[in-house]
């Protein structure tokens, strides 16, 4: 059976889409499989076994001529929709345009495209890039993972990289950059630099990845660090795919942000700290390797502002979010929503817990890789059946140790929600509207006062 795969780019999403091959040999064992792309991204592909054949562009009317059993077209762009409407194809699958409109061959197809066109599906939406577009290629999805393999010539550039360099121990590569499309993508330089002395402390050694457009401000990082007496190690941003790739294979983790190093990392199996700023945790798999940090005022500008740059958005993660996730610190993070109608606040009583029969803000434990939006949605939701709009802001940070002496860190935003239908649940004995000087008469769990007046300033 001859199948047609058309992905023609951006690399990062030709990475992310590799696992297609998996569920197209499992469900088609005997297929030969064709990729269609761009020449930069030839080479990834052939990293896979699965590919008979890659055809890159400008396709050659000889090619064009070829037929397929199954055709899936899996890019939005011009040429790609254009291909898949004039390639030959008894079956058709995935994206095709018609009056100057991206159409769906199938329904499993249209989901996708749902996404890219209508932003409260995008907001709402907790599928993954891969399940997605196993979908559109009416695949079933059971997590597949497709990873990058070099070769031992491959890695040899990071081996002599680090020799040259005597580099051992837990190296942290750093990838500073993303597509000038998306400019809050880049975590604020102020935090990466905080964040490598930190880092620096602790002996971890920091390898500064970039690709060619970063090549300026690698240098300008790589001076301000080398004026602070920081040690660091940065690549050749003219680097190849496969030296970037055997670079980020020597390292002990990675860290970036949703960024063409996230998926090689993921690919080529690496432990990966991720930070999203203006995009989706959730369409990116985790693998059991990703560690999503998720910027708390995201959905202020995702999906409708999301290529809108904003200092407040990069700055919003801090450097010791990031030591504790590089640490694997056994922290519990909690998150807290403070309500305020008329400069009177919304409080509970809980009813089970460390803060049993105290007052206290609504909220709680955040879940694994939970962004901070969506575990206060859930929280306010299951305890007062409120309905989160917008978190306004950052109120407090608070530290407090559980009866297990585990460490438990805290922050309490400002929010916006819809209060017009309360509903406690099993976890709140009661709830009411309560002014600062309310408190002085209130058992409410400590530092509550301060962090209600923050809310004022």
């Amino acid at each position: 059976m001859k199948i047609g795969i058309i992905q023609l780019g951006a690399k990062g999403d030709v990475v992310r889409t590799l696992p297609i091959l998996i569920g197209i040999r499992e469900k088609y064992p005997d297929s030969e499989i064709t990729w269609i792309t761009k020449n930069e991204c030839e080479e990834i592909i052939k990293t896979s076994p699965y590919v008979k054949k890659t055809i890159t562009l400008p396709v050659e009317s000889s090619e064009q001529s070829e037929s397929f059993d199954l055709l899936l077209n899996l890019d939005i762009e011009d040429e790609a929709t254009e291909l898949a409407k004039n390639l030959n194809s008894e079956k058709k699958l995935g994206f095709y345009k018609e009056d100057d409109f991206v159409q769906a061959f199938n329904l499993g197809a249209e989901y996708y495209l749902n996404t890219l066109f209508d932003d409260e599906t995008k907001k709402n939406n907790r599928k993954s890039y891969q399940e997605m577009m196993f979908e559109a290629a009416e695949l079933i999805y059971k997590n597949q993972h497709h990873p990058i393999v070099l070769t031992e010539q491959e890695k040899e550039y990071a081996k002599d990289f680090m020799e040259i360099n005597n580099i051992d121990g837990n190296v942290i590569g750093i990838h500073l950059g993303a597509s000038s499309r998306w400019p809050s993508k880049v975590w604020h330089e102020n935090n990466l630099i905080e964040f490598i002395e930190k880092a620096s402390e602790k002996n971890y050694k920091i390898l500064l990845l970039a690709g060619p457009n970063e090549e300026n401000y690698l240098e300008k990082i790589k001076n301000i660090l080398e004026n602070k007496n920081l040690k660091i190690y940065t690549n050749n941003p003219l680097n190849t795919d496969k030296e970037f790739f055997s670079l980020i294979e020597s390292c002990t983790k990675v860290i970036s942000g949703d960024s063409f190093a996230l998926h090689v990392a993921l690919a080529l199996n690496k432990p990966t700290i991720g930070l999203f700023f203006c995009t989706t945790p959730h369409e990116l798999e985790s693998y059991n390797l990703l560690k999503k940090l998720t910027s708390p005022i995201i959905y202020n500008f995702f999906p409708e502002k999301m290529d809108h740059y904003s200092e407040d958005l990069t700055k919003s993660i801090s450097a010791q979010e990031v030591i504790d996730a590089l640490d694997n610190t056994n922290i519990t993070k909690v998150v807290n929503a403070i309500i305020k109608k008329d400069n009177k606040f919304l409080l509970i009583k809980r009813a089970e817990g460390i803060h049993d029969g105290k007052w206290a803000l609504p909220g709680g434990v955040l879940e694994s890789n939970e962004t901070i939006f969506d575990g206060l949605k859930r929280e306010l939701n299951e305890e007062l059946n409120i309905n989160l709009i917008k978190i306004t802001r950052k109120i407090a940070n608070y530290n407090y140790k559980r009866e297990d002496n585990s460490l438990t860190k805290g922050q309490s935003y400002l929010v916006e929600a819809n209060v017009s239908n309360i509903k406690k649940n099993h976890e709140v004995i009661e709830w009411d509207w309560f002014s600062i000087e309310d408190l002085e008469t209130l058992d409410h769990i400590e530092g509550l006062d301060y962090e209600l007046l923050g809310s004022f300033n």
